[in-house]
C-alpha cells in the first residue's frame, strides 16, 4: 500500500511538506503565545538600554502570473536592541523586546525606539525560573494567532492531500 501511495511522488512530497510545515508552525507559535502569556506574570527589575534601533528584515519570494515570473520582496520591522539588568546580584543581557512577530509597520517600531532610546533605563521583565530570559514589554502574543491559522491551513491541506493519495491508491 505504501508503495502505491509513493507512486504519486509530487503529491506525496507536497502532503509531507504541508504536514511538517503545519506542525512546525503550530508548535513554534503556540510556544510564543504561551511565553507571552507567562511573561505577564514575570517580576521586573530596572535595566539599562545599551542599544535600540529599528531593524529592517527582508524576505524574497518568487511568484508568477500568466507565464511571467517575478521576484517579490516582503519587508518587516522590529527592534534590534540590547539591555543590561541584574537579578539577585547577577548581571544579565537581554535582546528580546516582546514575544510578538515582526510587522510591516515601520512607524510603530519607530515610536517604540523613541521610547527605548539607548542609555535610558527601562523596566525589564524576566523569567524567575530562567533569569536570562527577559522582555521589555509583556504583550505581543496576540499577534501570533494569525500564524496559528496559517499552521492549521498547512496542516489541513497536508491532510487533504494525504487522504486524496490514500483514496486514489485504494481504488
Amino acid at each position: 500500500m505504501l508503495q502505491k501511495v509513493l507512486a504519486n511522488k509530487p503529491l506525496s512530497v507536497l502532503a509531507l511538506l504541508c504536514l511538517a510545515g503545519g506542525i512546525a508552525t503550530l508548535g513554534y507559535f503556540i510556544l510564543l503565545i504561551r511565553a507571552a502569556d507567562d511573561s505577564a506574570d514575570w517580576p521586573s527589575t530596572t535595566g539599562k538600554l545599551v542599544k535600540c534601533r529599528v531593524a529592517k528584515h527582508r524576505s524574497s519570494s518568487v511568484g508568477g502570473r500568466y507565464g511571467q515570473s517575478s521576484l517579490g520582496e516582503t519587508v518587516a520591522y522590529d527592534l534590534d536592541m540590547e539591555y543590561e539588568y541584574e537579578v539577585a546580584g547577577v548581571a544579565h543581557r537581554g535582546r528580546r523586546f516582546n514575544f510578538g512577530p515582526h510587522t510591516g509597520d515601520r512607524d510603530y517600531w519607530s515610536e517604540k525606539a523613541k521610547k527605548y532610546c539607548a542609555g535610558r533605563s527601562a523596566e525589564v521583565y524576566y523569567n524567575p525560573r530562567v533569569p536570562e530570559e527577559s522582555v521589555l514589554e509583556t504583550e505581543g502574543g496576540e499577534e501570533n494567532y494569525i500564524f496559528i491559522l496559517m499552521g492549521l491551513g498547512f496542516l489541513g491541506f497536508g491532510l487533504y492531500c494525504a487522504v486524496q493519495l490514500f483514496r486514489e491508491r485504494a481504488a
